[in-house]
């Protein structure tokens, strides 16, 4: 994501917005993505005034069915909440 160093504020506060939206969507579904990172936002810079942002790879996603996360670690080591990777919680949060 080298190309977002030149990108000015609003645009880069309207690439996050999206992705944010993105993700509410997908929790107002009960879909828990498990591995949201930058390489995982698909970013349309075709309009100079208005990028737009999507979330993908949902590989690892998953129907929230209950609040336990099981089946073993998911998601990118370097972008994972430190409580999973500790095993301090199996929990997933809305977050």
């Amino acid at each position: 994501m080298v190309f977002f160093r030149y990108l000015d504020l609003r645009k880069r506060l309207i690439i996050a917005m999206d992705a944010a939206f993105g993700m509410e969507y997908l929790h107002s579904k009960n879909i828990v993505h498990f591995d949201l990172k930058c390489d995982n936002l698909l970013v349309n810079l075709k309009d100079p005034l208005r990028p737009i942002c999507k979330v993908g790879d949902f590989g690892l996603s998953k129907i929230k069915r209950n609040t336990l996360v099981t089946g073993g670690v998911r998601g990118t080591l370097p972008w994972m909440a430190p409580e999973l990777l500790n095993g301090s919680s199996n929990k997933v949060s809305e977050k």
